[in-house]
Order: C-alpha cells, then structure tokens, then sequence
C-alpha cells in the first residue's frame, strides 16, 4: 500500500486526521527500506518533527521528509 493510496483512504473517513494517516504509513510500511522517522534526517528542523507528524522517504537523489 502506497502513500497515497492510504492519503486517499484517509481522505474518506468522516474526521481524517494528519496523525491517524502517518501513523498508517509507518504501520503499514513498517521495516521498508525507502521509508523512516523525521528524526533521522540529517536536516535539524525536519529532525524536530514528531514521528506522528511526518515521514522521510529516501529518494534517489536523496532524503525528503513530508510533513
């Protein structure tokens, strides 16, 4: 299940909440290779996102964390 597959699935529920849909990206992702925790970011303000505020994805030209 992809990112926006579950942004979409959230996108549906009667009160969708930002925290409910990372914590079902990391859920469902769980142990992925591509995906991780803001806070392991090399970048100091993405490091100060909360886990259930966000998600870092590695891309080929590097780290984005989406918030």
């Amino acid at each position: 299940t992809g990112c926006f597959d579950l942004l979409d699935e959230e996108s549906k529920l009667p009160t969708p909440r930002p925290e409910h849909f990372t914590h079902e990206v990391h859920n469902r992702n769980k142990g992925h290779a591509r995906l991780d925790f803001p806070r392991k970011s090399k970048l100091r303000a993405s490091r100060e996102i909360r886990d259930d505020e966000g998600f870092l994805v590695q891309h080929f030209a590097g780290s984005v964390v989406y918030s």
